[in-house]
């Protein structure tokens, strides 16, 4: 067995080897990357090594012998960041390839060649995973799966509003109305309020969300858990929609069509019917005037498409994306239909809680089905350019390309969403306006035939119990015993917890 020895400082570890000249070894050793060979001595070095030279090491036979180094193999597999204490960091690349840290950094990283590491902003480093980080780094990383991966700043508001524009401006992130009737006053006489008959009474910060999406902001972004749907219809009231669409997840159909009843929405339509279309079935004639409640799934499967042109050609009013982050993937055939279906509707909102999942690529497919990229940022062209990077980092023999944050001016679009395209508020800001906590019904869609699918092992593996145990004991085992055996069944537990997360994502 050959052996490489890892030599160096935690900062910046080495690699060295000897490979006798002439040799199978030191021919292999000039087809690696970065190792320099001495060919009078045959003294082989690494002055950077990384994961992958290492495993091209260990295809060949030699062994990375690090027992002597002071810090295990795995962890230096990670960089090491150190805090210079001035705003900055230093970031020593270790066995990470000097690309993929490169791209991690953006462009605000640059990287010196005799200290062997990358100086950068501390915010270059501020969504990395806190074990990354230094303890004088940790707990300011800005990562949190509840906000966006753009933070935005709080907006100033407008002393003395006197159009809508600036009305909606001042209340887009309001939880509430206190210091904001003149706001209001301006919204409900440009759009109207909420009708004597609705249904149901909004919560006040409801009621703002809704005014605020007829007034143009189109894509309703509160976190999750605050009630979009209800916003949705309001606003949909009062941009006096007649022909409704409503794209939404398969489990959310029946919901849908509980809350516009619930809100009274047909019978101030002349009784329009409520029309689910749904996988499997015959697709009715669409009605003149109504709501016509579909799978975002169910436009974007090729055999549909007759579906999709008849929807396209009915003109509607109003169209309605629950769950629009499911659109993200700009080239995804979803995005590609939603797209197609948004352009031949009047007004149109996407509902998300997560507006933005990772990364700001993420936002042009959303906003182009809102209507709000091209009049806010030109193009998908013109906002990729200026709010993302794209780089190449090579695999293998091969490169591929990953688009990552322009992190420099990540602040300018923080600006810009809750100035210009969403509305958005947290649980804590809406914390006052909600009563007691209070436990509700949602219906959702179970579709049969996947869920039968989805729970075969865990039916399999039940009817295998009772017949063996009816086998042994000549006669059904008795209640007490079968609930004996279920309380024991954590192995079924995961089983269906797999299989409901299986027919949701449909």
């Amino acid at each position: 067995m050959r052996f490489a020895a890892l030599v160096g400082d935690r900062q910046r570890p080495r690699l060295e080897l000897t490979a006798p000249a002439g040799g199978d070894l030191a021919e292999l050793m000039h087809t690696i990357h970065g190792i320099d060979v001495e060919e009078a001595t045959g003294r082989c070095s690494a002055s950077a090594p990384t994961t992958r030279m290492l495993e091209a090491l260990a295809g060949a036979g030699i062994v990375v012998d690090a027992f002597e180094f002071p810090e295990p193999l795995a962890s230096l597999q990670h960089p090491l960041v150190v805090h210079l204490g001035d705003g900055t960091v230093r970031v020593f690349q270790r066995l990470a390839a000097r690309t993929d840290i490169a791209y991690e950094l953006g462009d605000d990283a640059a990287f010196d060649a005799d200290a062997g590491a990358f100086t950068a902003p501390a915010s270059a480093v501020a969504d990395w995973p806190e074990h990354l980080l230094p303890d004088s780094l940790r707990g300011r990383s800005t990562a949190n799966s509840e906000q966006p991966y753009v933070s935005a700043p709080v907006v100033g508001l407008i002393e003395d509003p006197q159009t809508v524009a600036d009305a909606v401006q001042n209340l887009a992130g309001s939880s509430g109305t206190d210091g904001h009737q003149r706001e209001i006053n301006i919204l409900t006489d440009a759009v109207g309020d909420v009708p004597d008959w609705f249904g149901m009474t909004p919560y006040p910060y409801q009621r703002i969300g809704a005014l605020c999406v007829a007034a143009g902001r189109r894509l309703v972004a509160d976190v999750p858990g605050l009630g979009k749907s209800v916003q949705a219809i309001l606003a949909s009231i009062l941009l006096g929609a007649r022909r409704w669409i409503i794209v939404c997840p398969p489990v959310a159909q029946t919901n849908w069509a509980t809350e516009i009843q619930r809100c009274h929405v047909p019978e101030h339509l002349e009784n329009a019917p409520i029309l689910q279309i749904r996988p499997g079935r015959k697709v009715p004639e669409l009605p003149v005037t109504g709501i016509v409640i579909v799978t975002d799934s169910l436009l974007a499967a090729p055999t549909r498409r007759p579906l999709l042109e008849d929807l396209k050609t009915r003109d509607a009013d109003v169209l309605i994306y629950d769950e629009g982050h499911r659109a993200k993937n700009w080239h995804s055939r979803r995005a590609k239909t939603m797209r197609e279906l948004a352009a031949t509707v009047t007004d149109r909102m996407v509902l998300t809680g997560t507006p933005v999942m990772s990364n700001p690529a993420d936002l042009p497919s959303l906003l182009a089905i809102t209507g709000q990229l091209q009049p806010i940022f030109g193009s998908r062209t013109a906002f990729m350019s200026r709010y993302t990077r794209t780089y190449e980092i090579p695999v293998g023999r091969q490169t591929i390309e990953k688009i990552v944050p322009y992190k420099k001016l990540l602040p300018e679009l923080g600006r810009i969403l809750p100035e210009q395209v969403w509305v958005r508020r947290t649980k804590d800001q809406v914390l006052p306006d909600l009563p007691e906590k209070q436990y509700s019904t949602m219906i959702v869609d179970v579709p049969t035939t996947e869920y039968r699918t989805a729970t075969r092992d865990v039916q399999t593996k039940i009817s295998a119990y009772l017949r063996e145990r009816t086998r042994e004991l000549d006669e059904p085992p008795s209640e007490k015993e079968v609930r004996a055996w279920c309380a024991d069944q954590m192995g079924c537990v995961s089983m269906l917890r797999r299989a409901a997360g299986r027919w949701a994502r449909l």
